[in-house]
């Protein structure tokens, strides 16, 4: 609707080796490993919480009918994760408040 038959052929050409290159030069920048970002830096400093959960690498399992707890947030404070399979949602807890995302 309201294309020419020359907007059409446009977009069906090959770009020139010219504008490959200067478009180049605009890639998208290397997001930085999440293990090297200075909060995640500043949980790995403290350590593995003493009553976190145990995880295998590489398999794949259900979520959990019980909370998931032993995490911290980035404030340092003691978190657990429950999910609402039958209202397909996540809480995040903690001593003070209860949020559902």
């Amino acid at each position: 609707v309201g294309t020419t038959m020359t907007d059409l052929g446009a977009v069906n050409t090959k770009p020139a080796a010219s504008e490959i290159a200067s478009l180049s030069g605009t890639a998208i920048p290397k997001r930085e490993p999440l293990s090297k970002q200075k909060e995640h830096v500043k949980v790995l400093e403290k350590g593995k919480p003493e009553d976190a959960m145990e995880g295998v690498a590489g398999v794949k399992q259900p979520l959990p009918p019980q909370p998931l707890n032993g995490m911290i947030n980035k404030a340092g404070g003691k978190v657990r994760l429950t999910f609402k399979l039958e209202e397909d949602s996540l809480w995040i807890g903690t001593k003070t408040r209860t949020e559902k995302i």
